[in-house]
């Protein structure tokens, strides 16, 4: 196999801003034919915009018709596991947008499909494929600030993705909005701090908002060795994805908006050494931010869903493991599964 056939399912968001481009990008390793929405305008419109061949309303037509290998699921969490269902059936691969499911019974109905069909699965951890958190973990495997002790993250998203949304999906789905958003914060804090052992949750709303239960998420998820914290709010009116991670030996934050990864040692915070310190922070900011301007601005930027995506059709052609695994994905859904259990009800959340 040299090159796959692929068609996407769900042509929202999440499909044209990232998925549909990252496909596009790889013509030399993929044929992107068709593209599937039960809207069939939305479909119609999006094979227009994409100049893609055909547009479908069923998953199963889409696959018999065009002959995939491939099928790439961008619709709403709560499809997710009977549509990977189909795809198997159909003996395609599938490439599935975070999280794999929303509970584990669905993920363990998903195992059986991939396996009976003998097919590949890969879900979309796309955060951690990012140029600043790959770097973050190249310089943590180099024992730069020693062993992870914890990590802190705060994740805002602006109220017009999901709060002002009264209709949108998230709102239907176990937990809320978090159940959205939470797998980010799952696969990110396995990445850092490994197995979750214990997660304790607060929540709110601050705004009164009547259709979402909560608005504002602080999570506390402890591990053997270290544990991690995250804010995850969302009634502001900027984006910000910042982790501050702690070692044996020094500190590190990340920057997921400006994709930048600065470090710094314990013995550097002696007094007579905190200038020097400041200016090595700000040179290495100033370096990795005008690199990855230099980077845009040429076209060679690539973020998590490109190289996830990337590695996912050369693992298929050359029979490689995916880049995240079914049970990376399914470790993430025990994470947010667990958040999920710990809400407070409604009228017993936090003022």
């Amino acid at each position: 196999m040299t090159r796959l056939k692929a068609g996407v399912v769900g042509c929202g968001l999440i499909a044209k801003k990232r998925h549909l481009p990252a496909l596009i990008s790889r013509r030399d390793l993929v044929e992107l034919v068709a593209v599937c929405d039960v809207n069939e305008g939305l479909a119609r419109d999006t094979a227009s915009e994409f100049s893609i061949g055909n547009s479908y309303s069923d998953i199963d037509d889409m696959i018999m018709r065009e002959g995939l290998n491939l099928v790439d699921i961008c619709t709403p969490a709560q499809t997710h596991a009977k549509l990977v269902g189909v795809a198997a059936s159909h003996g395609c691969n599938v490439l599935v947008e975070k999280p794999l499911a929303t509970s584990l019974r669905d993920c363990d109905a998903v195992e059986s499909a991939v396996k009976s069909s003998g097919v590949k699965i890969c879900t979309i951890h796309n955060q951690i494929f990012h140029p600043a958190f790959l770097a973050a973990k190249r310089k943590i495997a180099a024992g730069e600030i020693g062993e992870v002790r914890s990590a802190n993250m705060l994740l805002t998203t602006k109220k017009s993705e999901f709060l002002d949304k009264k209709d949108h999906w998230v709102h239907r789905l176990p937990g809320g909005i978090i159940a959205e958003t939470g797998p980010h914060i799952a696969y990110m804090t396995l990445a850092l701090i490994g197995a979750v052992d214990d997660v304790q949750v607060t929540a709110r709303n601050t705004t009164g908002t009547p259709w979402t239960p909560f608005d504002e998420y602080y999570i506390s998820m402890a591990g053997k060795d270290a544990f991690c914290t995250a804010a995850s709010i969302y009634h502001t009116n900027s984006w910000e994805a910042r982790i501050d991670v702690i070692g044996e030996l020094g500190s590190m934050t990340i920057d997921l908006d400006s994709m930048t990864c600065l470090t710094w040692k314990r013995g550097d915070f002696a007094y007579s050494t905190l200038a020097k310190v400041g200016l090595g922070i700000i040179g290495s900011y100033t370096r990795q931010f005008a690199t990855n301007g230099i980077k845009s601005v040429f076209g060679r930027r690539k973020l998590g869903h490109d190289v996830v995506i990337s590695q996912f059709l050369r693992s298929i052609i050359d029979g490689t493991p995916p880049p995240v695994s079914f049970q990376e994905a399914r470790d993430a859904v025990a994470v947010v599964e667990k958040i999920v259990s710990r809400l407070p009800s409604p009228d017993h959340a936090v003022q």
